[in-house]
């Protein structure tokens, strides 16, 4: 009798063990089956104002109408191609709106006020860029900025990590429409 429980034991054992090894094939989530799904980042744009955020996917951004822009390095002379979306398409009246540029530093995901509304020329085109000479840009920093400065020098920020859109004070108000 004592012969006949061991053997029903070892064959529990030997039975149970099986179930609790991860399967070889068959399950959905195995990892042979396993493909990530291409990222899909989003831009955040925060409405400071109202206290209220937008978030818009890439995949949104690749479906608008594109802006190409190319800028010479002044370093290495390489003319570099820009594209992406002008900011008009993404924020309706953005004259209305002092735009804000932070960057993502990378020191615990501190963001960095790089550009604010006084530095950037009224007249210019802002683009929201996620292609830099045919190539997205990072998984980590999806996002860059090319724009031109109030005295017509470009600026170019990557690891954009969002855009503030504040209030015009009284005074930017009057130098935007031309009386000072």
């Amino acid at each position: 009798m004592r012969k006949f429980r061991l053997e029903v034991a070892v064959m529990l054992i030997i039975l149970t063990s099986g179930c609790a090894f991860a399967q070889r094939h068959g399950r959905a989530d195995s990892v042979q089956n396993y493909s990530p799904k291409p990222p899909n980042p989003i831009l955040n744009i925060h409405y400071q104002a109202a206290g209220t955020w937008s978030y818009i996917r890439l995949s949104d951004l690749l479906k608008m109408k594109r802006a190409i822009v190319s800028i010479s390095d002044p370093k290495t002379n390489q003319k570099n191609t820009y594209e992406g979306v002008s900011m008009n398409q993404l924020v309706s009246e953005l004259s209305k709106y002092r735009i804000e540029l932070f960057q993502d530093i990378g020191a615990f995901h501190k963001n960095k006020l790089v550009v604010s509304g006084t530095d950037l020329g009224m007249e210019s085109n802002m683009i929201v860029v996620d292609t830099i000479n045919g190539e997205r840009l990072g998984r980590e920093h999806p996002f860059g900025v090319v724009t031109k400065d109030n005295r017509g020098g470009t600026i170019i920020v990557r690891n954009l990590a969002y855009i503030r859109l504040g209030r015009v004070h009284a005074n930017e108000a009057l130098r935007r429409s031309g009386r000072s």
